[in-house]
């Protein structure tokens, strides 16, 4: 049913977006209100009638995502593309009772949009040809970048950056480094943001979500830690930083470190992630330029594994693959074909 509060607040919003868009893209005052009378706020969902696409952005809690679809088969035309931007919640559980699967994929998108201009395209087998080919249109039309994943690498991007996450709490487990100071080496040296940033803004419930989801039986334990903390954080600590919650537990750091440590902690991530990329390319179904151009604008790591392994050398990555792999066995860590 309508809620006229809600939608007054979100045509408030609609508004404040598009006088920042008026005034960063010089538009006149006409063409921003021409604009907002495009916008049809509503809380009914009948109003998804017509649609040619629906894009889903509520919270990443799944039972959610399932009812509104499923509510939304009941109004939309059999044409219409439903997407979810869900970057933690795989999409054959949100789709699972689709009526029509061939329609059903992600359109996922990372924060800041302003910032990041690639979008990941997640499908299964059973999208048609025909809606993937309507979904690159729209992303196309839409001024942004995709990324083609299909099934087996669908939300890949949250996947390395929750791989990341774990490394970089076994590393801060095992050091004397604060948390800020192995950002700092990971945004001098390898990616736009440190991997802690990314914790700390992404919210504990899409951390979480991740554990729950994300988590392989093969690479059980190397997980386990951070599993157990992110864990505790959402249980018993509701919605505070890392930070916060090292303070609270006892488990804060602040030493800065020597110059030799930070070599060694910049080495292990980016031996992690020439192995992690190297694995996943053995599959001919993605794209690896598009996926490293992917790389560079959502993670901003703007060297490629190429350019990584000419200069650690393989034998330098594997010697320390090798060296986590005998005190944690894990696929991450067991070394490929180079």
């Amino acid at each position: 049913g309508r809620n006229p509060k809600a939608e007054q607040e979100a045509r408030r919003y609609a508004e404040k977006r598009l006088k920042r868009i008026k005034k960063t893209k010089g538009w006149t005052e006409e063409k921003k209100q021409q604009r907002l009378n495009e916008i049809l706020v509503s809380a009914d969902r009948k109003d998804a009638e017509g649609s040619d696409f629906v894009i889903e952005t509520i919270t990443e809690d799944l039972s959610a995502k399932q009812e509104l679809f499923q509510s939304l088969e009941d109004y939309v035309d059999p044409e219409c593309i439903l997407l979810t931007n869900t970057s933690s919640i795989p999409l054959e559980r949100i789709f699972e009772k689709a009526k029509q699967p061939q329609r059903c994929a992600g359109l996922h998108a990372f924060y800041p949009g302003s910032l990041i201009r690639t979008v990941e395209i997640n499908y299964s087998d059973s999208v048609s040809r025909q809606c993937l080919r309507k979904i690159k249109e729209l992303v196309e039309q839409s001024g942004r970048n995709y990324v083609l994943l299909p099934e087996p690498f669908n939300l890949l991007f949250s996947k390395l950056i929750f791989v990341l996450m774990n490394e970089a709490f076994r590393i801060y487990e095992c050091c004397s480094l604060s948390t800020e100071a192995i950002d700092s080496i990971l945004k001098e040296n390898f990616m736009m943001l440190g991997i802690f940033e990314i914790l700390n803004t992404t919210g504990n419930l899409i951390v979480y979500n991740c554990v729950k989801y994300f988590e392989e039986e093969e690479n059980e334990a190397f997980y386990h830690g951070f599993k157990s903390a992110v864990a505790d954080i959402h249980e018993n600590y509701g919605d505070c930083t890392f930070e916060q919650y090292c303070r609270d537990t006892g488990r804060q750091k602040s030493e800065r470190g020597s110059a030799a440590e930070h070599k060694e902690i910049l080495e292990r991530f980016e031996a992690l992630y020439v192995n992690y990329m190297t694995q996943i390319f053995q599959d001919d179904r993605l794209d690896i330029r598009q996926t490293l151009d992917a790389c560079r604008d959502i993670l901003g790591i703007a060297r490629n594994p190429e350019e990584i392994l000419r200069e650690m050398g393989e034998e330098r990555i594997k010697e320390i693959l090798s060296r986590n792999y005998e005190a944690l066995p894990c696929s991450f860590y067991r070394a490929g074909d180079y």
